[in-house]
C-alpha cells in the first residue's frame, strides 16, 4: 500500500495536477479564451524568433506548443506563458553559427535546449532559485538593449531583401567575427543589393504594427498586433505576386523558401549531443540556463505580485527545466518565460494554469489547419515585426533610471551594452555583466558603518560618526552596523586596533544591527580583546541578539572575555547599551 502511495503522492505534487483536482467550471471560459487570445501572438512571435536564431521558422512553433504545454504544467506561476524569447533567442544566434561550424545548427540548438533543460532542472530541485537576484536590473537593461539592437542587425539583411547573408568581412589577411557590428557594417557594404520591394514590405509591417500598438494604447483594446500587420504582408504578397519568380528583381522570399511548414506532429528525436563537443555546450547552455532562469522568475513573480498568487521560484525553474528538456526532445526552440504573451495571458481573463495548456494545445491545432498559409508569410514582414521588437527591448526609461542612480549601475549597464555589440559569444558577455553584479554585491557587503554613542549629562545617548579614538578616553561605546563577516573583518580590525592603545579601558560594542558574524570575525574580536587585555582594558558586548550571541558562545568568545561582557538586547531600544556604559562607569571608578 505505501509502495502504490508513493508515486500518487508524487504525482499530487505536480502542479497542473494540483490545478485539475480543485479546477471549477467557471474558470474554463477565461482561461480559453485567454488560451487563442495568446496563441494567435504566439503563432508569428515564435516563427520571427526561430529566424533570429537561425533556424527554420517550423522550430519556433513546435516550442510555442511543447514549451507552453510543459511550462505551464510544471512550473509554478499560474500566468507565465513559456515559448521562445528575443533574448534567449539572440543567445542562441550569436553560438550556433560558431559551434555548427559547416555542421546542422539545428542539431547544435537541440542539444543546447536539452542541456539548458537538465541545468535548470538540477538548480531548482537543489533549491537554488534565488541565486538570480544576484544578478542586477542595470545588467540584465544592458543585454536586452543590445539584444535589441542585435536583432535589427541580424535582421538589415531580411529587410533590405537580400538574396544572400553578407560574407563576413575580411581586413587584409584576417576576417573578422561576427559580431553585431561586423553585421551591421557587412549591410551597409552591400547596400546595392537592396531589394526594394522587400524593404517595403518590412518597413510597411513595422509601422502597422507600431499604428495597431498606438490605437491600443488610445482605446484600451487588446489586438494581435504582429499578426494582423503579418496577414496584411502576405496578403499584399500574394495579391501583387511578390513572390513568384515573375516578379524579378523584386521577388521576396517566403517562409517555405527556408523550410516548408508541414501539417506533422511534433515528433520525439533524442538530439545528437556528440555532434559539437559537449564541454563546448556546457558554457553557452549554462548562460542560456541563467539568463532564461532570470526572466521567467521576474515575470512570473511581478504577475504573482499583481494577482496575490504563493510564488515558489525553485518550482518555477523545474517547470522551465522540463520545458526546454521536452521541447529539445521535440524538436522545439530553446524557450523561456515570455513577457509579452504572459502579461496578454493575464490581461485576457487567464484563471488558472490551465490557460497555459490549452494555448499549446490550440498552437497544434492551427498549425494542422493552417500550414499552408502560414508557407506564405514573407522573410521581410517577419523581420519587420522583429524591428517593432526590438525596439522595445530598448527601453528608454530603464536605460536612464540605471544611468542617472549609481555608479555602479552605470557601469554595471554600460559594460554589458557595450560587450554584447563586439563580442561574438554573446553568453560571455552576460557573464561579464553578471561578474559585475557580483563584484558590487561584494563591495556593498563591504559597507559597515561604526557610530560612537555617548550618555549625555541630560542623560540621553547620542551617536555620532566615529572617527577614531580620543586619547584617554577611559569608556568608548561604538555602534557597530551593516556586514560583519570574514570580508569585512580586515576592514573592522583596522578601524578599532587603535582604540587598543589609547588608553581606552572598556571597548562596548553594540552589536544590535550588526549581520553575519562567523568565526572570522570572532577570531579578529579575540585578536583586538587580547591585545586590549595586554594593556590592561577589556570588550564586551551591548544589544546582543539571541543569535549573535549563540555564534559568540560557540566560537568560544565569551569564554575568552567572560560572562560579563555580553549584555543581551532588551525590550526597549539602546537599553542594554545604556546598562553596559553604566557597568563600565561603575568598573572605572573602582
Amino acid at each position: 500500500m505505501d509502495r502504490a502511495a508513493t508515486p500518487m503522492r508524487i504525482l499530487g505534487k505536480i502542479p497542473i495536477v494540483q490545478t485539475v483536482r480543485s479546477y471549477r467550471r467557471e474558470y474554463l471560459r477565461g482561461d480559453l479564451m485567454a488560451a487563442l487570445t495568446v496563441a494567435l501572438f504566439a503563432i508569428p512571435q515564435s516563427m520571427a524568433y526561430a529566424l533570429v536564431a537561425g533556424v527554420p521558422p517550423v522550430h519556433g512553433l513546435y516550442a510555442a506548443i511543447v514549451a507552453c504545454i510543459l511550462g505551464a504544467a510544471f512550473g509554478s506561476s499560474n500566468f507565465l506563458i513559456d515559448g521562445p524569447t528575443n533574448a534567449i533567442s539572440v543567445m542562441l544566434a550569436a553560438n550556433l553559427g560558431l559551434l555548427a561550424g559547416g555542421g546542422d545548427p539545428v542539431a547544435v540548438m537541440l542539444a543546447i535546449t536539452v542541456l539548458t533543460g537538465a541545468i535548470q532542472i538540477a538548480v531548482g530541485a537543489l533549491r537554488l532559485g534565488t541565486i538570480t537576484r544576484f544578478v542586477s536590473m542595470p545588467v540584465l537593461h544592458g543585454f536586452t538593449a543590445g539584444a535589441g539592437v542585435y536583432i535589427v542587425a541580424g535582421q538589415l539583411p531580411a529587410m533590405f531583401g537580400f538574396a544572400t547573408t553578407p560574407p563576413p568581412i575580411v581586413v587584409g589577411d584576417m576576417q573578422l567575427q561576427a559580431t553585431c557590428l561586423t553585421k551591421i557594417m557587412g549591410t551597409v557594404l552591400h547596400l546595392g543589393e537592396t531589394n526594394l520591394a522587400a524593404l517595403a514590405m518590412a518597413m510597411g509591417t513595422f509601422v502597422l504594427i507600431r499604428g495597431i500598438r498606438w490605437y491600443e494604447k488610445r482605446s484600451g483594446r487588446r489586438l494581435p498586433a504582429t499578426l494582423i500587420g503579418i496577414a496584411a504582408a502576405t496578403l499584399a504578397c500574394e495579391l501583387l505576386g511578390l513572390s513568384n519568380p515573375e516578379a524579378g528583381a523584386y521577388q521576396v522570399r517566403i517562409v517555405q523558401d527556408i523550410q516548408e511548414i508541414t501539417r506533422t506532429l511534433p515528433s520525439l528525436h533524442v538530439p545528437d549531443f556528440m555532434a559539437v563537443s559537449p564541454q563546448r555546450l556546457l558554457g553557452p547552455a549554462t548562460a542560456i540556463a541563467l539568463l532564461g532562469s532570470i526572466e521567467a522568475i521576474a515575470i512570473a513573480r511581478t504577475l504573482a505580485d499583481r494577482s496575490g498568487q504563493d510564488f515558489d521560484p525553485n518550482q518555477q525553474l523545474i517547470g522551465e527545466g522540463v520545458a526546454n528538456v521536452g521541447t529539445g526532445l521535440f524538436g522545439g526552440l530553446t524557450s523561456s518565460g515570455s513577457f509579452t504573451r504572459s502579461a496578454v495571458n493575464y490581461e485576457a481573463g487567464a484563471t488558472t494554469r490551465l490557460a497555459g495548456v490549452l494555448c499549446g494545445l490550440l498552437v497544434l491545432v492551427l498549425l494542422l489547419a493552417f500550414a499552408p498559409m502560414a508557407n506564405r508569410i514573407p522573410i521581410a514582414a517577419l523581420a519587420g515585426s522583429l524591428l517593432h521588437v526590438a525596439l522595445i527591448l530598448v527601453d528608454p526609461r530603464k536605460i536612464k533610471t540605471s544611468m542617472l542612480t549609481t555608479r555602479a549601475d552605470r557601469w554595471g549597464l554600460l559594460i554589458t551594452f557595450i560587450l554584447v555589440l563586439v563580442l561574438s559569444h554573446l553568453e560571455q558577455a552576460l557573464l561579464v555583466g553578471i561578474a559585475v553584479s557580483l563584484v558590487i554585491v561584494t563591495r556593498r557587503a563591504e559597507r559597515m558603518e561604526i557610530h560612537r554613542v555617548e550618555l549625555g549629562d541630560d542623560g540621553e545617548l547620542h551617536e555620532s560618526d566615529y572617527e577614531g579614538p580620543r586619547q584617554g578616553e577611559p569608556i568608548v561605546a561604538l555602534d557597530v552596523q551593516g556586514e560583519l563577516f570574514f570580508a569585512t573583518v580586515d576592514i573592522f580590525e583596522q578601524r578599532l586596533r587603535p582604540l587598543t592603545t589609547s588608553g581606552t579601558k572598556i571597548l562596548i560594542l553594540r552589536v544590535r544591527n550588526a549581520r553575519n558574524l562567523d568565526s572570522t570575525v570572532c577570531e579578529g574580536i579575540v585578536r583586538l580583546a587580547d591585545t586590549m587585555k595586554g594593556n590592561g582594558g577589556r570588550i564586551v558586548f551591548a544589544g546582543v541578539p539571541k543569535g549573535t550571541e549563540g555564534t559568540l558562545r560557540r566560537a568560544g568568545v565569551v569564554d575568552r572575555l567572560g560572562e560579563r561582557s555580553v549584555f543581551a538586547t532588551e525590550g526597549r531600544v539602546y537599553r542594554s547599551t545604556r546598562h553596559a556604559i553604566e557597568w563600565a562607569r561603575e568598573q572605572i571608578a573602582r
